[in-house]
């Protein structure tokens, strides 16, 4: 009987995974394009950007360019009338391009879009440490709401993949669409559960709240199946047996490896990585370190690590691929 359960789950993962490598083959026109995305918020109220292809749009919003495409970047509004609860006028401060401070009181700014950018526009007497939230789709594209967790907080629609550059600890809400269509296939998939900074979020929980400290990824999961999903505890990549946030684009796979953590991983559990089976070279009853395959991290975006046993079906983990 487990082993019939067990060649049944293998069977549903397996397709799982071969439909979801299928639907990306025709998302893939999107990297053909060779689109990048530029995402711009401010740390205060919801304030006016121009484009220098004439787009006035009001923060947050994130808008897509050919890669390489130079534009500049000029804000409207040099001051605006309160931050959260203070009845105060806030004056624009800088611009902070990439985690990168510009020259305080420059409202204006070119920016060579080689790579998906981000723009926060700061307000206020203060500067402060800056981290980004990368938010990414396995496959597709997708939206994603923004909150700010604060009075008067700015709302606004992100387009997946997205770099929001955010204040250090800044609490923020994120709200997947509950529907993804992926790639030009017309299925609909419904969503599953959100992961961020390597967290598993529970089944359905479509709003989550999150306050970063560091570098973070946010990933919402579709699924078309039915097929129940256990959660891992937690994972950790690892470079050359150091902790890292993501895979640089172009870098060698054999330096990776991801180590993760369940309360029981049962006697016969196969991981897969992508659709193919890895190697697992040290594993206990909670915790499991898997190679990763292949020779090259060739292109941005999401590997999806897989775990499968006797009868439990492991929730994906992600693992991001950057250029940077």
């Amino acid at each position: 009987m487990k082993l019939y359960l067990l060649k049944k789950l293998l069977f549903v993962s397996l397709l799982h995974l071969s439909i979801s490598t299928n639907f990306a083959n025709p998302a893939t026109a999107q990297q053909d394009l060779d689109l990048v995305t530029l995402t711009v918020s401010s740390s205060c109220a919801s304030v006016n950007v121009r484009l220098s292809n004439g787009d006035i749009l009001k923060t947050p919003f994130s808008k897509q360019f050919p890669r390489g495409q130079n534009v500049t970047l000029e804000v409207l509004d040099a001051s605006v009338p309160g931050c959260g609860a203070l009845p105060v006028v806030t004056h624009f401060r800088r611009l902070i391009v990439n985690n990168v401070a510009l020259a305080k009181g420059e409202m204006a700014a070119p920016i060579t879009l080689d790579k998906d950018s981000s723009v926060l526009i700061n307000y206020g007497f203060n500067d402060k440490p800056t981290v980004t939230l990368s938010g990414r789709i396995r496959c597709g594209l997708s939206q994603v709401r923004v909150t700010e967790n604060q009075i008067e907080g700015q709302t606004g629609n992100l387009l997946t993949h997205f770099d929001l550059t955010l204040f250090q600890g800044q609490p923020i809400k994120l709200e997947a669409s509950p529907y993804s269509s992926c790639g030009n296939t017309g299925s609909i998939l419904g969503f599953h559960h959100w992961v961020v900074g390597g967290k598993h979020f529970p089944e359905g929980q479509i709003i989550v709240d999150v306050a970063p400290e560091k570098y973070t990824l946010a990933v919402p999961y579709y699924s078309p199946f039915i097929v129940p999903w256990v959660p891992v505890s937690s994972f950790q990549l690892l470079r050359n047996g150091n902790p890292v946030d993501f895979i640089r684009e172009d870098d060698k796979l054999k330096k990776y490896t991801v180590i993760l953590n369940a309360d029981n991983f049962p006697q016969g559990t196969i991981v897969f990585v992508d659709g193919n089976e890895t190697q697992i070279i040290r594993a206990t009853t909670t915790q499991l370190e898997v190679q990763l395959p292949g020779k090259r991290a060739k292109t941005s975006g999401l590997i999806s690590v897989q775990v499968i046993a006797p009868s439990i079906y492991f929730a994906p983990v992600p693992i991001e691929v950057r250029k940077e």
